[in-house]
């Protein structure tokens, strides 16, 4: 007894001219919203300075939060210079 395996018609593979155009088309419609966001953004921010001065402040502690926090759970592994904990075993050694 033979099995027959159905398999479903696949649709002609796309030539490279007709990927690239539809990678530039992609390309210039986000450079077109990238465009359109960042005019937005620097109206808003001229509008509202404060709201903005804030929104930077509030974006800068979350990282700065984020990078100490980080180390704090390396303990200082991984940043490439001296720290306290490797100091202090490089004395005992």
């Amino acid at each position: 007894m033979t099995t027959a395996i159905q398999t479903t018609p696949q649709p002609e593979p796309e030539t490279k001219a007709a990927m690239s155009d539809r990678a530039r088309d992609k390309i210039s419609h986000a450079r077109e919203r990238v465009g359109t966001a960042t005019h937005a953004s620097v109206d808003a921010a001229k509008k509202h300075p404060g709201t903005a001065t804030a929104i930077a402040a509030g974006t800068a502690a979350a990282v700065g939060g984020i990078v100490f926090g980080a180390m704090k759970y390396l303990g200082g592994r991984g940043t490439g210079g001296t720290t306290k904990r490797s100091a202090r075993s490089a004395k005992k050694n």
